[in-house]
Order: C-alpha cells, then sequence, then structure tokens
C-alpha cells in the first residue's frame, strides 16, 4: 500500500512547546510503513539541552504476504496489517533503539506466555489488530509496558534487549510476558503500582 497508515488516535509529529507556547522542538513520522499514534513516554527527553530520549508507541504496516507468512488468516491487500512498534528517539529525531511485535508473533497460540497470536482479539479481521493505546516506561525495572485494547493484553518488554528491525531471523526474546488473555477488555492506561499499594 503507498498511502498512509490510518487508525483511530493516529498522529503526525511529537512536539515540545514552552509556556509561551513557543514550538521547542517536533519529529515527525506519518508514511506508508510507520505512524505515531496514541502515547509516548517522555522518559528523560530535555530538548533544552538537546539530552535524553522518549518512548513513541508507532504502527507498523506488514504487507499481507509476509502478514499470511506468520500465520494471519484475515488481511485486506489494500491495507496490509498493522503491528505495534516502539521506537526511542533522541533530540535529533534519531531512533536508537527499537522494538516490534512483528518478531514476536505466532499463529493460534494463545497459550505461549512471550509470544502473541496473531489471530487473538476482536480485531483479528481489521488491519489495525492490537490497538495499542498505552505505554510506559519503568525505569527502575528498564521494562516497557504495552496495552493491546483489542488483544485485551499488556505485554512486558525488555529495552535491555538488542534493538530490533520489523523482520529479524530467528526473532528475539525481549517480550518477556503477556498478560491477560482476553480478560482485559479495552484496557486503555498501564501503570505500575508500586508493591506498597498493591499491598494496601
Amino acid at each position: 500500500a503507498g498511502s498512509a497508515i490510518s487508525l483511530p488516535g493516529d498522529a503526525t509529529r511529537i512536539s515540545a512547546y514552552d509556556w509561551e507556547a513557543r514550538a521547542l522542538w517536533s519529529v515527525v513520522l506519518a508514511n506508508d510503513s510507520h505512524r505515531f499514534h496514541h502515547q509516548f513516554d517522555a522518559h528523560d527527553l530535555d530538548v533544552r539541552r538537546g539530552t535524553g530520549t522518549l518512548f513513541a508507541l508507532t504502527a507498523h504496516r506488514l504487507d499481507c504476504e509476509h502478514a499470511r507468512a506468520l500465520g494471519r488468516e484475515v488481511c485486506d491487500d489494500e491495507d496490509g496489517l498493522y503491528v505495534e512498534a516502539v521506537l526511542e528517539m533522541d533530540t535529533a529525531g534519531h531512533v536508537v533503539w527499537s522494538w516490534y511485535m512483528s518478531n514476536h508473533l505466532c499463529a493460534n497460540c494463545t497459550a505461549h506466555p512471550t509470544k502473541v497470536d496473531i489471530n487473538s482479539g476482536f480485531g483479528a479481521t481489521r488491519a489495525d489488530w492490537v490497538h495499542a493505546n498505552s505505554l510506559m516506561y519503568d525505569a527502575q525495572r528498564d521494562l516497557l509496558l504495552l496495552s493491546g485494547a483489542f488483544t485485551s493484553e499488556v505485554y512486558v518488554i525488555d529495552h535491555s534487549a538488542p534493538s530490533e528491525s520489523p523482520r529479524m531471523e530467528g526473532g528475539s526474546s525481549s517480550l518477556l510476558f503477556r498478560f491477560g488473555a482476553d480478560r482485559f477488555r479495552m484496557q486503555h492506561d498501564v501503570r505500575v503500582v508500586p508493591c506498597a499499594a498493591a499491598d494496601a
């Protein structure tokens, strides 16, 4: 497909402004293979000093040929299949680390804790299949948490793992766990709860 990715909650740019509404910084990503959507975690980005990074929730389009080779049962050739990605970007707009769900897929394997079933959830017939809408970075553990609204799951990603490309031979072990198995239907706000609060 040659058109830009389109999905609910999509975005073209991430920007930073001062208190007088003056633009300090922005980065743009909206093309036929990648598009920002829903949320980013500013992590330690400091645009005034030109230091640090942020994590951006991004949709990546797979063509149907590749999606079907991974086991996808329903795929519209015009739209393709959107898989979730996390891009870590610096203040120059460069991607310094990336994670792609396309390296962590299986077909009809809902019992596998570190693989995502490419035909799971009520988005199984849509291009926007996972519809992730919440991303947060747990700096204490160096983990990323990603929520999938249509798959009703939360994904735990190891940020200390090597950076990924969309189609890696042999996959990757950076997806540590997927939790929910259809129990978190349409959740929109993944968080880390401190132990003291969890015990209260």
